[in-house]
């Protein structure tokens, strides 16, 4: 079943730190990109966020470590243009305003169109890791922005593809 509901578990090396962020929005930037992010979550370096996508011809997009409209990371899941697989997921950051490079990840052709997956993004330290159905899509380093809002976004005329609710648990290294 493409919908995999399992109980995510952050790594061994962390721990929540209490229960979800309350859901609610205040809005980053509105052009060329809608930002909104979770107001709870303006200052977080550690966490965990998890939500569901139906990918469709364009998808979801999501940010984090959002210090203001001009300084973020991002990730998106969209439909790919050519090859095999149907998806790909790009990443990127906002740096004082400028789009830094970014890289694009084939994803398995596993995801088909209109199915739901759950979606789960990890920052510990400087590294970001972003799984799909549990499976590990991505994995990557950059200490440009340390702290700050986790939410979502979409590309200007994009809908917003992301199914229920946004859960975001800030966590926490073990001693």
């Amino acid at each position: 079943d493409a919908r995999d509901l399992r109980a995510a578990k952050p790594p061994a090396a962390v721990r929540e730190k209490g229960a979800a962020l309350l859901v609610q929005w205040s809005p980053l930037s509105a052009a060329p990109r809608q930002i909104s992010v979770l107001r709870a979550s303006n200052n977080l370096s550690d966490f965990r966020m998890e939500f569901e996508v139906q990918p469709n011809v364009k998808t979801a997009g999501w940010v984090f470590r959002a210090k203001d409209s001009k300084n973020y990371y991002a990730i998106k899941l969209e439909a790919a243009s050519i090859g095999r697989d149907p998806f790909v997921l790009r990443r990127f950051a906002v740096v004082d305003g400028r789009e830094q490079s970014g890289s694009s990840i084939s994803v398995p052709a596993s995801l088909r169109t209109g199915a739901i997956y759950k979606v789960r993004t990890e920052a510990v330290g400087n590294q970001f890791t972003t799984w799909i159905s549990e499976n590990k899509v991505d994995e990557w380093n950059d200490a440009r922005l340390n702290a700050g809002g986790v939410g979502l976004y979409s590309d200007r005329g994009e809908p917003s593809t992301v199914v229920g609710a946004l859960n975001v648990y800030p966590l926490i290294k073990k001693k």
